[in-house]
């Protein structure tokens, strides 16, 4: 834990900050806990398992390793795959690109990019491809509206990254019900933040409430 909280404090990377500190889980088992390496090596595949007593903590305990998270991993391949085929024969490309020509203001743009990121990640069950998609759809033509580019980034996660977890075919809601042991038509209902900000961006944006338009200094400065 001390090494888990150390290198997040330094702000390294999260691959390597949960490899070293899986490392250094198995020696302390290794040395203060007298494992045998075969058994740690058991235990990463098929999950540890332990006989305390307590049941409650037992079912916390006994769980994990790679063949608990296989049906999640799955999902998450079969997601990825759907997805860049989808967006590599251009389907979803060609069916929004045509939406660009009839938006007028800057409301329909911002309801018509968090649409877009939605279908995207219905159709993809994929929050990364989505996001790519929508960006690239949508870049030019915030720029010719004079809008700074982070209002197309936040847009995009106002939609696109809060809808994927409340697809129980996306890799988020795969992961969040795999790990929680909730299905995400349980769950879903409370998520507030993921449906209610969606509505809440479209009233500010109807109000004119945090619209960055582009300064000259920012048109001047741009590459």
């Amino acid at each position: 834990m001390i090494v888990l909280f150390g290198m997040s404090y330094k702000r390294i990377p999260a691959e390597p900050t949960m490899i070293t500190a899986s490392a250094v889980a198995i020696f302390i088992a290794i040395v203060q806990q007298g494992h045998e390496f075969i058994s740690i090596l058991n235990s990463l595949q098929n999950g540890y398992s332990a006989v305390t007593g307590n049941s409650d903590l037992d079912r916390l305990l006994n769980r994990g390793g790679i063949a608990g998270m296989m049906g999640t991993l799955t999902i998450a391949l079969f997601a990825m795959a759907l997805g860049g085929l989808l967006d590599g024969v251009g389907y979803i490309r060609s069916m929004l690109e045509g939406v660009l020509v009839y938006l007028t203001n800057t409301v329909q743009l911002l309801v018509a990019t968090m649409l877009t990121g939605i279908v995207a990640s219905i159709a993809t069950g994929q929050a990364y491809i989505s996001i790519v998609l929508t960006a690239q759809l949508f870049r030019q033509k915030y720029e010719e509206m004079g809008l700074k580019r982070r209002m197309l980034s936040r847009t995009i996660e106002e939609s696109t990254t809060l809808i994927t977890p409340l697809l129980p075919w996306s890799l988020g809601g795969a992961f969040y019900s795999g790990a929680m042991g909730v299905d995400v038509f349980d769950y879903a209902p409370w998520a507030f933040l993921n449906y209610l900000n969606f509505i809440v961006a479209i009233v500010m944006a109807m109000l004119g409430l945090a619209i960055f338009k582009k300064t000259k200094q920012d048109v001047e400065n741009q590459p």
